[in-house]
């Protein structure tokens, strides 16, 4: 929970201290969380995911461009990057893919990744740039959801099922940000039906949160 506290305080200075990180020299995206709020898709510790970092040149020389990993903070010791100095020829972007590795046993909450970069003249090494990036975040969400409620009634051969109710905690701002993951931090829901003795009737039905969210 202190762990937990540091790092919800440390988000939030973050907020009120960066500022926009576009150079002029150079123009960053990273095109799954640009529109989420700088947020990664949550997971759970021992996971994996993967998201790539676009960095175009936009000076009229090619410039050789790297992240620097000694910067990203305490996660950069979870993330491998691939081929992390390119070669940019003036006005072309190219892509960084960063792996992120969340050790097992890592306590949930929200841990920033800090995207800073250096870029040098590739036919004058004396000239050199550096910039920076919108802090990116990875949600380690490793507690089950809210045991979900809802409504039932059957008749001889049919069971309706509404008033869906669920939530997960460290998710929900994910799911806020992007609607079409999920609602309330959850995904889906998968339903298993199962007669008196408890032998399962049929094939296990999966329904996604968007749908249910079409249904409130």
């Amino acid at each position: 929970m202190k762990k937990f506290a540091f790092f919800t305080a440390l988000i939030s200075l973050l907020f009120l201290t960066s500022t926009h990180v576009r150079a002029q020299e150079f123009t960053v995206k990273v095109p799954s969380t640009d529109d989420y709020g700088s947020y990664l898709a949550p997971l759970k510790a021992g996971a994996s995911i993967q998201f790539q970092v676009n960095v175009k040149n936009n000076l009229t020389d090619t410039c050789t461009v790297s992240i620097d990993k000694s910067s990203m903070g305490y996660s950069g010791s979870w993330i491998s990057l691939d081929n992390n100095s390119q070669e940019l020829l003036p006005q072309e972007n190219k892509n960084f893919l960063l792996t992120v590795n969340v050790p097992a046993g890592t306590a949930e909450g929200t841990y920033p990744i800090f995207l800073y970069f250096k870029a040098y003249n590739s036919h004058n090494q004396n000239q050199s740039y550096t910039f920076s990036y919108f802090t990116q975040l990875i949600t380690v969400d490793n507690s089950p959801p809210d045991t979900p409620s809802f409504v039932t009634s059957a008749t001889s051969n049919a069971i309706t099922v509404s008033q869906w109710s669920s939530y997960d905690a460290m998710s929900t701002t994910y799911t806020a940000l992007n609607r079409s993951s999920g609602l309330n931090g959850i995904k889906s829901y998968t339903l298993t039906l199962k007669d008196s003795n408890g032998n399962v009737v049929g094939s296990p039905k999966t329904i996604t949160s968007n749908i249910i969210r079409q249904l409130l």
